[in-house]
């Protein structure tokens, strides 16, 4: 049996382990402001994939243009020469077919040159705001490990302040059934201090690579005019149908 004394003893003793600040700070739960910065960060790493896909995508179809440009260039060439040997061998029937055939490539050059220019000032806005988002993320990324490092920190000093408090108490509560629920706890203190010393820093989506550069140079399937057209304004953010009028579409508005 225990005195009155003792049993004041314990009571005291229960109280200030109860009501230890010490021991109500121990939360592995980041506060509210670092799960806020956690959220940030995945929202502004999705923007960054979208971002990063629009770019390499427009890299894709600016090679392909850049071809397409090059074959009516050779194309005009070979009708060129075709409707000089026409106009020699007095052939002026085949000479005015080449010229109509010559001018409606000049206009396919012309329409893919006008996509190029276009796509290359978009992908160089899509380029520059990949970029921002980029540093963005690294300031975000470096302001949040420096509150999970303040954290854990915290963590740390409660933890040994509460482990001091039950090693001050334990063998002086007089009551067994108390000495092994504390020991028991001190065991879960120390485990978890061991294991905050073991914690190697997380990995977050920052730390993984871009799309590598070798996606550029995916082979593209062969589609139409238009739905090249579709596409390249779709990948880019724009909006299109064949029905559309390119002056009006959100293609252009965007330059």
């Amino acid at each position: 049996s225990c005195t009155m004394a003792q049993l004041r003893d314990m009571s005291r003793t229960l109280q200030d382990l109860i009501t230890s600040e010490n021991r109500a700070r121990i939360s592995v739960c980041p506060p509210p402001s670092t799960l806020r910065l956690q959220e940030q960060e995945q929202v502004l790493n999705l923007s960054i994939k979208e971002a990063t896909a629009k770019v390499v995508m427009s890299q894709r179809l600016g090679s392909s243009l850049r071809r397409k440009v090059s074959e009516t260039e050779t194309q005009l060439l070979a009708l060129h020469e075709a409707k000089l040997a026409a106009i020699s061998g007095n052939d002026f029937s085949s000479a005015k077919e080449l010229k109509a055939e010559m001018k409606a490539v000049y206009l396919e050059r012309d329409r893919l040159e006008a996509l190029a220019k276009r796509l290359h000032s978009l992908s160089s806005g899509s380029s520059q705001e990949l970029a921002g988002m980029k540093e963005q993320r690294q300031q975000l990324r470096q302001e949040l490990e420096q509150r999970e490092a303040q954290h854990e920190s915290r963590l740390k000093e409660n933890a040994v302040k509460y482990v001091e408090l039950l090693e001050g108490r334990l063998h002086s509560c007089g009551c067994s059934g108390l000495e092994r629920i504390w020991e028991a706890d001190l065991e879960v203190c120390h485990l978890f201090l061991r294991g905050l010393q073991l914690r190697t820093p997380s990995c977050s989506e920052a730390d993984i690579e871009d799309l590598p550069s070798a996606h550029v140079g995916l082979p593209i399937p062969p589609c139409t005019k238009e739905e090249e057209d579709c596409a390249m304004l779709t990948a880019l953010g724009g909006r299109w149908c064949p029905e559309a009028n390119l002056q009006n579409s959100e293609f252009t508005k965007k330059l």
